[in-house]
């Protein structure tokens, strides 16, 4: 490989224009500020970045994908266990059904046992989160921060082993049937590559490779939450079909992992946009230099003027993705239960119907959003529009209420890009890797948390207030929009908002 070097650049001075090959890359000579946000074309999008071409875009079709086949086993895997342990304490009712059993007559045994069933359900979900999700904590954090390291690619191949091994684990115990606790070493495995998390966090970087600091790439990573929202939309959708139509839990998950064998032959296409000859140009005194990176965006006394910015910031995306993650780990229990009583085809139309909202249609606003209002105001507008759709939920008694869940809370996802927006413009094009892997850190630890602490809430509340865990989601969607108050208003006027070359 051919690399002509013009000057051999630092991290604090400026980056001047080399070539690797036939890719070129240019030093980011603007200054920003909240009246002059950087803008540009996708050539220049940050120091060191390739000319971007049409295999840069595979990432968000391999982030559709991956997300796609993960959706689709996690939808169907729930809903295993809970008609799993419904066989188990009602034998003879519904025996070999993907089609739950549900008693609307509060006095009756049925109904007692069926709210043990809920409880159960919850528990194991609990493990099984456990299990996984230790584990990632720590290899999203690591993995993450590594790509400043050792390049972008490599963090795109990792999670498919992992949740490829997950879903073969998961036929195998299903067609043999298993017990439960035998699933937990696939979810380990599993959370050793950092399941989804890891895919969710290398898109972004990724993106932030090929894309400039303001509008361009506050939109580079809304097409990646709309990939995402795509594949989150379309899988329970169909998978609840297939669970009606075939009554077998294993057809969702050959498709599963088809589509991960598939979107594995992308990843290989795809550029690497941190080569070796770049990452050469920054020494690292130790491998634990990565870490912190990390560590120093919130504490350091370097990033001083910063520091409150980034802890805001972190704050409020760790209190919306907890109600992301809570609410998928009790919503099905909820709907499957007594008022609703939904089949897998109708809570696969619901889900559909709630994403599609949130992640499609909400994500496509953001252009329309972004002509009068900035990031900061747009993730304002995501918190209360959060917020009020969790308190309809948590006092929904019909399924037209539930609908109508789903179209107050079309907005409610829009804190989270904006918020990945906000912190990517603050960092350095060098530290990317690292404040993505704080983000992922943080999103993988909520996901956990939110997971046991949103189940053993609905368990304790269960036979008192069947909807008061969305009530805990909507008061930290309260204290979410004051902490982006906070910003907006501490932060206006700021030239730290946005990364500059001489940083």
């Amino acid at each position: 490989m051919d690399t002509t070097m013009k000057k051999d650049p630092d991290e604090t001075s400026p980056l001047i224009k080399y070539e690797i090959g036939n890719e070129q890359y240019e030093p980011e000579v603007q200054v920003a500020s909240e009246k002059n946000p950087p803008s540009g074309s996708f050539q220049k999008s940050s120091p060191l970045q390739p000319r971007v071409t049409r295999r840069h875009c595979l990432v968000w079709p391999v982030a559709f994908l991956f997300i796609s086949a993960y959706s689709m086993s996690f939808f169907t895997f729930s809903q295993y266990v809970y008609i799993k342990l419904q066989n188990e304490n009602f034998p003879g009712i519904k025996v070999n059904t993907t089609t739950s059993y549900c008693d609307v007559n509060e006095s009756s045994t049925n109904f007692k046992i069926q709210q043990d069933v809920q409880q159960k359900a919850a528990k194991w979900g609990i493990y099984l989160y456990l299990a996984g999700g230790l584990t990632s904590i720590i290899a999203n954090f690591v993995l993450g921060t590594c790509t400043d390291r050792l390049g972008r690619k490599f963090l795109f191949v990792v999670p498919f082993f992992g949740t490829m091994i997950r879903t073969a684990y998961a036929i195998v115990g299903i067609k043999y049937d298993f017990p439960l606790w035998l699933y937990v070493p696939g979810y380990f495995i599993e959370g050793c590559t950092g399941q989804m998390f890891t895919i969710i966090q290398i898109s972004y970087i990724y993106v932030s490779d090929i894309t400039t600091p303001g509008k361009q790439r506050s939109l580079g990573i809304v097409i990646v939450e709309l990939a995402l929202g795509l594949a989150g939309t379309f899988p329970p959708l169909v998978c609840g079909y297939i669970l009606k139509v075939t009554d077998s839990f294993l057809l969702p998950f050959y498709i599963s992992l088809g589509i991960l064998g598939f979107a594995l032959l992308l990843v290989i296409a795809l550029p690497e946009t941190y080569p070796k000859e770049v990452r050469s140009q920054r020494t690292y005194s130790s491998r634990l230099e990565n870490l912190k990176d990390s560590y120093d965006l919130f504490v350091s006394k370097e990033n001083s003027g910063k520091r409150w910015m980034y802890i805001i910031t972190l704050a409020v995306f760790s209190l919306t993705t907890y109600d992301v993650f809570g609410r998928v780990a009790v919503e099905g229990l909820y709907l499957l239960n007594y008022p609703f009583c939904w089949g897998p085809s109708q809570l696969g139309v619901f889900t559909a119907l709630r994403t599609g909202c949130q992640q499609i249609v909400g994500m496509a606003m953001i252009k329309v959003l972004h002509l009068c209002f900035n990031d900061e105001l747009i993730a304002v507008i995501g918190c209360l529009s959060y917020g009020a759709s969790f308190v309809l939920q948590a006092f929904a008694t019909n399924d037209l209420m539930m609908y109508l869940v789903a179209v107050i809370g079309v907005c409610g996802l829009l804190t989270i890009p904006m918020i990945r927006s906000i912190m990517s413009q603050m960092t350095s094009p060098h530290k990317q890797g690292a404040v993505y892997g704080a983000i992922g850190a943080a999103e993988t630890f909520v996901n956990l948390l939110g997971a046991v602490t949103s189940q053993s809430v609905y368990i304790a509340t269960i036979k008192v207030m069947r909807g008061f865990t969305f009530l805990v989601f909507a008061a930290f969607n309260v204290i979410s929009l004051l902490l982006m108050i906070v910003f907006v208003i501490g932060s206006r006027g700021s030239k730290l908002k946005y990364h500059q070359s001489s940083d």
